[in-house]
């Protein structure tokens, strides 16, 4: 019995191996990444804006290339707290949009404005209309909750 159980036991463990040394050897890949991310800080800053409507703090950014909306979000901390944050990739047919909240206001509910998805604190939507037009209908879903 001793024996199967060995057997089996070194059976799990070489096919574990991959995935427990998984970052091993990638340390240039990751480095490359982290730098290619604090070169595109310059790019966010520039383009960042912010608003209030009606008490709600809002940045928001639109953007030619994917960068990840977790590192925004991350960058804007020590700016916020922010109750919506939107990062607007914007392709040759649409505009892929990604919402954030760092105070648990409930951005599904924007998403859902767009035929989004996903829960309060993260959501997304694809939208084919100008973003001036996606900015302006989020702005009158808040003044709108004002209204209630």
């Amino acid at each position: 019995m001793y024996s199967i159980t060995k057997k089996i036991t070194e059976n799990i463990k070489q096919d574990l191996d991959p995935f427990t040394n998984i970052y091993e050897g990638k340390e240039g890949i990751i480095n490359e990444y982290l730098n290619w991310l604090k070169q595109k800080e310059k790019i966010i800053i520039k383009k960042l804006k912010t608003q209030e409507i009606n008490k709600i703090k809002i940045a928001y950014i639109e953007l030619e290339e994917h960068i990840p909306v977790y590192y925004i979000t991350n960058l804007l901390k020590n700016k916020g707290p922010f109750d919506i944050i939107l990062v607007m990739t914007k392709n040759m047919v649409s505009t892929k949009l990604e919402f954030r909240t760092q105070t648990g206001f409930n951005v599904y509910n924007i998403a859902k404005l767009f035929n989004g998805g996903g829960h309060k604190v993260a959501s997304g939507a694809t939208a084919t209309i100008p973003t001036s037009l996606v900015l302006f209908k989020i702005k009158k879903y808040l003044e709108k909750l004002n209204e209630k």
